[in-house]
């Protein structure tokens, strides 16, 4: 009971997790087991022998106590009090005790959050080469889901993330110069491609 919620707490820090979880996937071994032990002690009674019986019945009544009241009850009560003091060792007393456990210990393991596979990257203009700021560009899948949408700088740049090699649809919208969508291919690298709107133009997708 006490080492599965020794576990729970190690993984967790979590004390009234510890003590629900431990009680709650150990209680029925340790019940079933109790009842074994009474039905094999009160067995006793039936052997004719008062001596026998006299202690068979006084070790069901002990096992039962100690399952059913004990460690079912009391003890996890107990615990759930305490709090984190349940796991708490003096410093000295932790480095010296031996590290006992079915598990070895945790190591933690830095997470590097991954970035986009590829970026497909450009500009937008006029049909004067002036640059359009303020473009909404979208990054759509094959099937239509939006898949990044950004806003062209000031000097017509823009960016968007693309999550791996395939075909996607790439549309830009200004407004008072239309729009424009293309298909287009990205590879294992980066792709550059650059949009040209003129004022009033919607241009269909290719």
């Amino acid at each position: 009971l006490v080492s599965r919620m020794h576990e729970e707490w190690v993984h967790t820090k979590d004390n009234a997790r510890a003590v629900r979880v431990g009680l709650a996937e150990t209680s029925r071994v340790i019940n079933s087991a109790a009842l074994i032990m009474v039905c094999v002690f009160l067995a006793f009674v039936l052997s004719g022998d008062y001596g026998a019986a006299m202690a068979g019945v006084g070790l069901a009544a002990a096992v039962a106590l100690d399952a059913f009241i004990l460690r079912t009850a009391l003890v996890p009560a107990a615990m759930h009090l305490l709090g984190r003091a349940n796991w708490w060792l003096p410093a000295g007393l932790e480095k010296r005790l031996p590290h006992l456990a079915v598990e070895p210990r945790e190591e933690a393991v830095e997470t590097v959050p991954e970035g986009p596979s590829s970026v497909i990257h450009g500009f937008i203009r006029t049909a004067d080469g002036e640059p359009v700021e303020g473009t909404a560009v979208t990054l759509l899948s094959r099937g239509g889901r939006q898949l990044d949408r950004v806003t062209s700088l000031a000097d017509g740049s823009y960016i968007v993330a693309v999550p791996g090699p395939g075909t996607y649809l790439l549309a830009a919208t200004a407004s008072g110069l239309g729009s424009r969508a293309r298909h287009v291919v990205v590879g294992e690298g980066p792709l550059v491609y650059d949009v040209e709107l003129a004022e009033g133009e919607v241009d269909a997708v290719n």
